[in-house]
């Protein structure tokens, strides 16, 4: 993870500024977490992003902040955002009171990556004067910018759907909701693809990504027990798959 990070903070896009690095750092050993996060900040990354343990899990708002904030103020100059995945760490929270409550005390807590589907619990954590970005942002973003969202994340906008999450930002600040609900769609289908795929949207994800880079940046195989797309064949028929929705964004 590490040897990843250096590779991107060493880009041409990075050093110019054209590229911004959200580091995520979170690990199931609070130590192993602090030190990727000095490592992340130690290069100069733009933010890191901290998701709290899945396997003993803090339990309630007050037991999360604190967590939160005591990583925060491992990297004190380094902005934070909260990972909010409640669907994989098996983690239940009021992302607005964990973050009221952890900013409290590391003011270095600025937002949160949001990857759940509760928008009210969004939208008052945005009313509270955080920054929050969308996790499912090729099913959620147009929502989610009515409501105030910094922005947010796709999985197909790393093989050339970013055409499709464009489409909704220009569209939406246009005020064409219309056309921004047609690129959301095809956002979703985009997703879909991959999802329905039998390696899964990761091990799918990774092989369309790393042969859109052109293995500029090698991604590897993802680890078990997620399944890795090996069948030259099956990728070009996916990527042609992919190629067509992606058209469909233009």
């Amino acid at each position: 993870r590490k040897a990843m990070l250096e590779m991107w903070m060493s880009t041409e896009e990075v050093r110019a500024k054209k590229l911004r690095v959200l580091a995520h750092v979170s690990c199931l050993a609070p130590p192993e977490t602090v030190e990727l996060a000095r490592h992340a900040a130690a290069l100069g990354v733009d933010a890191v992003s901290y998701m709290v343990p899945c396997f003993f899990k803090p339990v309630g708002d007050a037991a999360v902040a604190k967590m939160l904030a005591d990583f925060a103020l491992a990297v004190p100059t380094t902005p934070v955002l909260f990972y909010h995945f409640p669907d994989m760490t098996g983690v239940a929270c009021s992302m607005e009171r964990v973050l009221v409550a952890a900013r409290e005390a590391a003011p270095n807590v600025v937002g949160a990556k949001f990857t759940h589907n509760d928008l009210a619990d969004m939208q008052a954590s945005i009313r509270a004067g955080f920054d929050v970005l969308i996790g499912s942002g090729d099913e959620l973003l147009l929502p989610s910018l009515v409501l105030g969202t910094a922005g947010g994340f796709s999985v197909p906008g790393m093989m050339g759907g970013n055409l499709a999450i464009l489409g909704i930002f220009e569209a939406y600040e246009r005020g064409d909701l219309a056309a921004a609900a047609e690129y959301q769609d095809t956002a979703r289908q985009m997703l879909g693809l991959l999802k329905r795929h039998p390696a899964g949207f990761v091990g799918a994800g990774k092989a369309l990504a790393e042969r859109a880079m052109g293995g500029a940046a090698p991604l590897g195989p993802p680890r078990p027990p997620i399944s890795a797309l090996s069948d030259a064949a099956e990728l070009e028929r996916l990527a042609a798959e992919m190629g067509r929705l992606i058209e469909k964004a233009r």
